[in-house]
């Protein structure tokens, strides 16, 4: 699967959470890359993933209404598989990058 048609996929959360992850995992498989790498990006998916769902645990301290906890957790579950598909793309768009500049 092309990165273009990753980061279309991107915008779709409940496919891009299917596709993304295989098309990722596969991608690290393929090329028999490094599993330091992989943690790396892992961690930066968990920090990703804090930035995106800090807020909406501040916003129900303050805010204890179950009507905009709701809307916080759907928009923060948008929000989190965008996160994890960008770096999962960011990351192959990096090592094309290396291998086309080592040529």
């Amino acid at each position: 699967m092309s990165i273009k048609t990753q980061k279309i996929i991107s915008f779709f959360p409940i496919v891009n959470f299917i596709v993304i992850i295989f098309v990722w995992l596969s991608f690290y498989f393929k090329h028999a890359m490094k599993m330091t790498r992989f943690l790396r990006n892992v961690l930066i998916i968990f920090l990703g993933m804090l930035v995106v769902n800090i807020p909406r645990v501040v916003l129900y301290y303050f805010v204890q209404s179950n009507v905009v906890d709701t809307i916080a957790y759907w928009i923060s579950i948008y929000l989190t598989t965008l996160v994890i598909s960008r770096i999962a793309i960011w990351d192959q768009e990096k090592y094309y990058a290396e291998k086309n500049s080592q040529e």
